[in-house]
């Protein structure tokens, strides 16, 4: 009977690899005061978040998932959560984690095109590209350069 608060870790990106990374961060940072809980992508259908029930006893939500739609079912379960009013934690990609970029999802499917503005209050439209580079000559003799 673990009375911690109840954290679940939603991982569902290949981008920054969080699956690999928040795992230790998790058990180190988080283990002694919380109950963790982790879901991860189906390896083999990326819009499939099996486990994503334990959201049901969770007290907060930290999302790193990166465009991706989910069955009806499982979309329930976090649209229920986060309706709740429970807390949402959201780390890189989050802004548009259940985005298609506007399209469409397949049949029986749920997006959240307006997840960042309703959720996090964001209006993320895309990222930086690589560049423009700036090199400062005056910082390169510092130590941390």
């Amino acid at each position: 009977n673990d009375t911690r608060p109840h954290v679940v870790i939603a991982c569902a990106e290949r981008e920054y690899k969080t699956n690999e990374s928040l795992p230790g961060f998790a058990l180190e940072q988080l283990g002694n005061d919380f109950k963790v809980s982790f879901v991860h992508a189906n390896a083999n259908e990326r819009n499939d978040l099996p486990g994503i029930g334990v959201l049901e006893n969770a007290d907060v939500l930290l999302v790193s998932v990166r465009r991706r739609v989910l069955p009806a079912d499982q979309f329930a379960i976090v649209e229920k959560f986060i309706k709740s009013g429970k807390p949402v934690i959201g780390i890189r990609t989050a802004n548009h984690a259940f985005s298609l970029r506007g399209e469409d999802p397949p049949s029986g499917y749920k997006a959240w095109e307006a997840f960042d503005a309703e959720i996090f209050g964001g209006s993320y439209t895309g990222h930086h590209g690589v560049g423009p580079n700036v090199k400062l000559a005056a910082a390169k003799p510092h130590p941390i350069m």
